[in-house]
């Protein structure tokens, strides 16, 4: 099964070609992963459990593989709105009250933000800090969507959206690197509205 953004289009970038570069290329149609696996093969076509951390074979080549979109996610990418409702997460070794004003920050589903704390380089012990957002629901949403690569990492779209133009507040990318197939988003912080305070996680590597 194979679905398309009905209302823009999706964008990637090859491998081999520089970031500051290469322009990006719009695919028409993105596949749909498995119910109750990552949207990512390893390099010998594995599917990975959601249960499952994501083994060695993945994580070592993520990068040049295909994505797919998980399937509760699909309706993030035919209805943009929806986008708006739900919940939010990012994981940071420090609490933050805001989010760095001058720059944009991501934001993902909340195994994305798990994950994400797994790979932080933080001492054994000490706390990491989840904090859980709403987006403001005037807020503007880019209609293409990106798919996550070596070209179009998430730090390229930071770069990417903070010399483009246009207005909107909120670009939409697949997740490659945490909790692959997911929806996360690049947001300008003006966009998001803390809820609660940021709960300590204790860190285990």
């Amino acid at each position: 099964m194979t679905i398309k953004n009905v209302s823009g289009k999706f964008l990637t970038r090859s491998a081999n070609r520089f970031p500051d570069m290469a322009p990006a290329e719009s695919i028409p149609s993105i596949k749909v992963g498995a119910e109750g696996y990552w949207g990512i093969k390893c390099v010998k076509g594995h599917c990975v459990p959601r249960n499952m951390q994501i083994p060695n074979c993945v994580q070592e080549d993520r990068l040049g593989q295909e994505l797919y979109i998980l399937p509760e996610d699909i309706a993030l990418i035919n209805h943009p709105a929806q986008n708006l409702g739900r919940r939010w997460f990012h994981i940071s070794k420090t609490p933050w009250s805001v989010p760095n004003p001058d720059s944009f920050t991501h934001v993902g589903s909340f195994e994305a933000a798990k994950i994400r704390g797994l790979s932080l380089n933080h001492p054994n012990g000490s706390n990491l800090y989840l904090h859980e957002f709403r987006l403001h629901p005037e807020s503007s949403i880019a209609e293409e969507i990106y798919l996550e690569s070596d070209g179009f990492s998430v730090e390229a779209l930071y770069e990417l959206k903070i010399s483009d133009p246009q207005t909107s507040s909120i670009y939409r990318y697949v997740n490659r690197e945490e909790a692959p197939g997911s929806i996360s988003l690049v947001v300008d912080p003006a966009v998001l509205q803390l809820v609660g305070n940021p709960q300590p996680i204790p860190y285990s590597s």
